[in-house]
């Protein structure tokens, strides 16, 4: 039974120790730090803020998920399901046309926030507005640094994506845990340190990421359509 046992504990090593499954480890501690990193930030802002505060950023983080879906559909999972099958400089023409569509998104939620936060202030709503127009900020914020997590699977390199993924909760919790000990939190300042945490660890993704940027023949037109039809 000893030597059976030996056998089972050298297969599993041995499985364990494939590139595969360690890429699929480290895709699912991605995917774990980040609910981790949100879950632990409810409970802060839980503890910190008052209910009506505490409902702001509920709203405001079901909004970022709204918009995430969009960004899904459009960007990122065509990115992963067709980007893997390209390389070199294939690869780089499509991530950064991809990389343009982000932009133009980023851009186009911002200004629907905005848009929505001065509606909802027109009407005298002055507590949905501010918290629609800090939006103008975390939405294109969180989808770029989104994207450049995303850029980072189809070409295997899940450890630079984990790596950005720690540096952004780590920066966002940091944030909360600070101004909430001054009692300096609010529902709205819950959301824009989403968007710090996200562009502390954009500025390391690009350059982990540089390889894959290009500004030739992004054919932005022929990708666009590309990822409509995915």
């Amino acid at each position: 039974p000893g030597s059976w046992f030996a056998r089972i504990l050298r297969s599993l090593a041995g499985l364990l120790s494939t590139e595969t499954v360690q890429k699929s480890l480290l895709s699912a501690l991605d995917q774990g730090v980040i609910s981790l990193g949100n879950f632990l930030a409810s409970i802060l802002l839980a503890h910190y803020l008052a209910p009506t505060e505490l409902g702001i950023y509920a709203v405001g983080f079901i909004l970022i998920y709204l918009m995430r879906a969009v960004q899904e559909g459009a960007v990122t999972q065509p990115l992963n399901s067709l980007g893997a099958v390209l390389e070199g400089e294939d690869f780089r023409t499509y991530a950064s046309a991809t990389g343009v569509l982000q932009l133009a998104l980023g851009a186009l939620s911002a200004a629907l926030a905005a848009g929505m936060g001065w509606f909802f202030t027109w009407h005298g709503n002055n507590l949905v507005g501010r918290m629609l127009f800090a939006l103008c900020f975390t939405f294109p914020a969180w989808q770029g640094w989104e994207f450049i997590r995303r850029v980072f699977y189809p070409q295997a390199k899940v450890g630079s994506a984990l790596s950005i993924t720690l540096i952004s909760n780590v920066a966002r919790l940091g944030i909360i845990l600070w101004l909430g000990s001054q009692d300096r939190l609010s529902g709205i300042i819950g959301l824009t340190a989403i968007a710090w945490g996200s562009l502390a660890a954009l500025v390391p993704g690009m350059i982990l990421s540089r390889r894959y940027w290009t500004l030739k023949a992004l054919r932005l037109g022929s990708v666009w359509r590309q990822n409509w039809v995915f």
